[in-house]
């Protein structure tokens, strides 16, 4: 396992940015109503039709799922599941960092 799919210790709870990313992955495909298989991690989230009222409603479960607040705006229209795992480790470190 690479240092960058590892567990973080901390405030999110020991995610890794993968299971953070199977995670965006079900969520999104449930709020498109479609199968996980179906969404690309790899597309933006604007490709995938996640539109503003998702992205609000899915900064709420990311919330709950990692236990730190997520900014609005990290959920960027041009970031795809991919990257926005990543940034959420990032932001869960600086959040643990913080504590």
């Amino acid at each position: 396992m690479s240092p960058s799919e590892r567990s973080v210790d901390g405030a999110n709870g020991g995610h890794s940015p993968l299971e953070i990313e199977v995670w965006l992955q079900t969520r999104i495909a449930l709020l498109l109503s479609v199968e996980p298989r179906d969404i690309d991690p790899m597309q933006p989230l604007a490709a995938l039709g996640l539109d503003s009222v998702m992205a609000v409603c899915l900064v709420g479960e990311l919330e709950l799922f990692l236990d730190i607040p997520v900014p609005e705006q990290l959920i960027s229209p041009r970031a795809s599941i991919h990257e926005l795992a990543r940034q959420l480790i990032a932001e869960c470190r600086s959040e643990g960092a913080d504590s």
